[in-house]
């Protein structure tokens, strides 16, 4: 009984959960302060290495 309840009240805060990390995540990748650093990642399967 008690579990049927947690259940119904938790289940809806998954979503909220992962909305939240969700815009977390993009709020990281698209601040202007890591463009350079992405950019510089971004190249590394480019580079020419000998």
């Amino acid at each position: 009984m008690a579990g049927d309840l947690i259940g119904e009240v938790l289940r809806p805060l998954w979503l909220v959960w992962l909305v939240v990390v969700f815009g977390a995540i993009l709020v990281y990748a698209y601040r202007p302060g890591n463009r350079r650093r992405f950019e510089q990642q971004g190249q590394i399967p480019l580079r020419d290495d000998q």
